[in-house]
């Protein structure tokens, strides 16, 4: 899909996901001057959401029509079974745990990002990752 293209699928309701905030900014002010470029003083707010939004978006949408019946976690939530995670393993200290806690969250979202829950296994590559491991299987387990 070329960047003409892009704008004609947004005119015609289309949404565009990108993979930041920032890429969603920036297209929509091209959006803005194309349109501008092209005389117009009133259109719709074309739908530009970074993958995140998109995915909160999409659920949003399947609550409300009843097809799917959970909820999902908030940035606070999921930090709170991080930590409870990190509590329950009496294996480690740790400095900070609401920073590891908060790094764990982000490891976890990036991991399934990428959709990489398949990948093999490398926990007997490195410690990290062997705790990272037992602590993902207790976090999904909360």
């Amino acid at each position: 899909m070329n960047y003409a293209s892009t704008l004609e699928h947004l005119v015609a309701g289309g949404v565009l996901v990108t993979a930041s905030r920032r890429l969603s900014r920036v297209l929509h002010q091209a959006y803005r001057q194309q349109r501008l470029q092209q005389g117009e003083t009133l259109w719709q707010t074309p739908v530009i959401l970074p993958f995140e939004a998109w995915l909160t978006r999409l659920h949003s949408e399947l609550l409300a029509a009843r097809l799917i019946d959970f909820r999902l976690l908030d940035g606070e939530q999921e930090k709170q079974l991080w930590q409870q995670s990190l509590q329950a393993d009496s294996s480690q200290v740790f400095l900070s745990p609401v920073r590891t806690a908060a790094s764990l969250a982000s490891a976890w979202r990036t991991l399934h990002e990428y959709n990489t829950e398949q990948a093999p296994d490398f926990s007997a590559c490195s410690n990290d990752i062997g705790f990272f491991k037992t602590l993902s299987q207790s976090y999904e387990a909360r």
